[in-house]
């Protein structure tokens, strides 16, 4: 078991790092392969990738880390009164289902969106 913190940071790092280094997302790297998959001997061992080249990608991840948590903290701000109300809710009740949650934070329910299923379709699929 993990905080939930810990967690996430993980996964955006992980997130970044492949957006990064694996599927060519960031302009400063370019469209280059230059970190491992999952479970792969590092590249940089290997000899594959040049210190420099390491230390671009983690900077890079770096900043879009802390692109991404900027404006997760302005989300934040921006809904300040609307966390609180869920807050509140959550305090009195201890655990919500969706339609209570939007309820108390005053908020109208996106439309549903379809279950996509696995099963074919009528048409082949």
């Amino acid at each position: 078991m993990t905080t939930g913190a810990q967690a996430d940071i993980k996964d955006v790092t992980q997130l970044a790092r492949n957006m990064v280094g694996l599927w060519g997302m960031s302009d400063a790297i370019g469209p280059l392969a230059v970190v491992p998959d999952e479970g792969q001997t590092p590249l940089l061992a290997t000899g594959e990738v040049s210190p420099e080249t390491t230390k671009a990608v983690d900077d890079e991840v770096r900043r879009m880390g802390l692109q991404e948590l900027d404006e997760v903290r302005d989300l934040l701000t921006e809904h300040r009164d609307e966390l609180d109300l869920l807050a509140d809710a959550l305090l009195q009740h201890e655990t919500l289902n969706t339609d209570e949650a939007y309820e108390a934070v005053g908020l109208e329910q996106p439309p549903k969106q379809p279950v996509l299923s696995d099963e074919p379709s009528l048409l082949g699929g």
